[in-house]
């Protein structure tokens, strides 16, 4: 997960990409936990150009990122 530079300063980019297994999305939680503690975005969004086989776990990573936002009192969204 690489927090990028947003487009605008109310939002955050999350940049998703290569392979991603269930012992990554505790870890990518806490980044977005950490990220979300250095700079105050409205809005979340999440680029998954580069996933390149979509399975559970990446939808396990999407619904806990989205869950990370919600209760952070932030939108994830496209």
């Amino acid at each position: 997960m690489l927090p990028t530079q947003p487009a605008r300063s109310d939002t955050m980019v999350v940049t998703i990409g290569g392979l991603i297994t269930p012992g990554h999305v505790d870890r990518m939680c806490a980044g977005l936990r950490a990220a979300l503690n250095t700079c105050d975005p409205e809005r979340i969004v999440c680029d998954v150009a580069r996933v390149r086989r979509p399975d559970a776990a990446t939808v396990d990573l999407l619904a806990r990122l989205a869950l990370v936002a919600r209760r952070e009192r932030r939108d994830l969204g496209p």
